[in-house]
């Protein structure tokens, strides 16, 4: 009786695998066939090989890793393995010995069977010198074009892969690992012979088992095609992984892309305190600015109270009016959360109530009619505007209506299709008076006007029309894009 009693044979072809089922049974050994690795390694858990034939090029697990597995698992460890391959002299591979004990060629089936009766005779007495680095029949093999562009492609990608930072997974349909390239073992910490045949999510830490099962299973249930889990916590890695179901005929499998962004995210977290603390420092500035600008309006007004000059009095109050305006833009920004833009119509509605407020015994209704709303003016360029028209209001205030002669005081901005914006400050009240001019600036109000003007590159002009009407003109530079139109 031969030592060899029990024989697997694993081959992706039928035919191979109906003839190889009945020369062996007909000289009395107990055969099991597998047509793919995966098939194999599921066999071996309740038949024990004392010798394996195994193809080499087969979907899902290829015959050398499959090989490979044999030699780790205890089960087969002492299980001899011949190779029975098309390609043995197509890609003659003399170092087999690394995982194969013999390497047959797949020549004609009437030279075949005898060649598969004499390996198993000799292995299993022991006699090994006839196959130590010889592929046998492989003289007899007729060299293939295609198969040399195929072998070539294979391990091009073989060697595309091995060297890709982002690891990949590849899972059978019943999402079994088939193929683990060395970053996925790397990310992973395991061998790729721990990964091959084992079901997913097990191969991933308990913690996020669920999390991947959900994006899986919405692969293999048709629900998509594709899926991404973001940032998953691996040890003391950080791990994106990405999925994408792959149909070719009726093969189909599940490829998982495993990006390793631990130092990306390392950074982004290092930013995202950077500018927390930088948000925090501006938010503390900001609310210091804002209280001196609180101490110095209330001093200001303190002061024209009790001075008993009129003209003093009048120039601390224009001053507290101006100091009130530049508070009224941080408390915007700081109410906002905002550094860089200010909504300009809430500003001048703010710069309106609060002179009309300061001038209640008046009159004098103040309206605003915005045209262009969500209209964000940068920071350096509000103070300057919120300036100007604070200076127009309040002098409309005091001296369009005289006697308590009842008017409106009204600030308009519109914006062209340019982006220029127009902010316009009218009156319906007596006049300014002939004489003077927007560009001459004889008093010290218009000449504030005319400063901060210049300062932003803006346009001053003055329109006599039923009352008086000033009109800034402002660039479009000094303006973001508007949130919503």
């Amino acid at each position: 009786m031969p030592s060899v009693k029990n024989i697997l044979v694993v081959d992706n072809n039928p035919i191979v695998l109906e003839f190889m089922t009945t020369i062996l049974e007909e000289n009395g050994y107990s055969v099991r066939t597998a047509d793919s690795g995966l098939a194999a390694l599921s066999i071996i858990g309740e038949f024990t090989p004392d010798l394996a034939f195994v193809d080499l090029i087969m979907p899902e697990i290829d015959g050398r890793r499959l090989c490979s597995l044999f030699r780790r698992d205890l089960r087969t460890r002492k299980c001899i393995i011949v190779v029975l391959s098309a390609i043995g002299a197509e890609d003659p591979d003399r170092e087999f010995a690394a995982y194969a004990d013999a390497y047959l060629a797949k020549v004609p089936f009437r030279i075949l069977r005898e060649n598969v009766l004499a390996v198993i005779r000799d292995l299993g007495g022991g006699n090994t010198a006839p196959y130590d680095q010889t592929i046998v029949g492989s003289d007899m093999i007729h060299h293939r074009e295609i198969t040399k562009e195929l072998l070539f492609a294979k391990k091009h990608m073989d060697v595309v892969l091995g060297m890709a930072h982002d690891g990949v997974l590849e899972l059978s349909g019943d999402r079994l690992v088939t193929y683990a390239s060395p970053s996925a073992c790397e990310i992973l910490g395991m061998h790729i012979d721990e990964l091959l045949g084992r079901p997913m999510p097990e191969v991933f830490p308990t913690n996020v088992r669920e999390q991947l099962s959900r994006g899986l299973e919405e692969i293999t249930g048709g629900v998509k095609t594709s899926g991404r889990c973001d940032e998953l916590p691996l040890d003391s890695r950080i791990v994106t992984v990405s999925f994408r179901s792959v149909t070719f005929d009726d093969y189909t499998s599940i490829l998982m892309i495993l990006r390793d962004v631990t130092e990306l995210v390392r950074d982004r977290r290092r930013v995202e305190s950077l500018l927390n603390d930088k948000t925090r420092l501006l938010r503390e500035i900001h609310h210091r600015v804002k209280n001196n600008l609180n101490a110095v309006s209330g001093l200001l007004y303190l002061h024209a109270g009790r001075v008993e000059s009129p003209e003093a009095s009048r120039a601390l109050n224009d001053a507290h009016g101006r100091v009130t305006t530049m508070l009224r833009i941080y408390e915007r920004l700081f109410d906002s959360g905002r550094s860089e833009h200010i909504e300009l119509s809430a500003l001048l509605r703010d710069i309106l109530n609060g002179v009309s407020g300061t001038f209640g015994e008046k009159n004098v209704r103040a309206v605003h009619t915005p045209s262009a709303h969500n209209t964000f003016v940068l920071t350096d360029v509000s103070v300057p505007i919120g300036l100007i028209v604070n200076e127009l209001v309040t002098n409309a205030y005091k001296y369009a209506f005289p006697d308590r002669r009842e008017g409106t005081v009204s600030v308009d901005i519109t914006r062209r299709p340019d982006g220029v914006v127009c902010v316009t400050v009218s009156d319906n009240g007596i006049g300014i008076p002939a004489g003077v001019e927007a560009h001459t600036g004889e008093g010290f109000g218009l000449q504030l006007v005319l400063a901060e003007a210049e300062q932003i590159g803006a346009a001053v002009s003055l329109v006599r029309d039923n009352g008086t009407r000033f009109v800034i003109t402002i660039p479009a530079e000094a303006f973001v894009k508007p949130e919503t139109d």
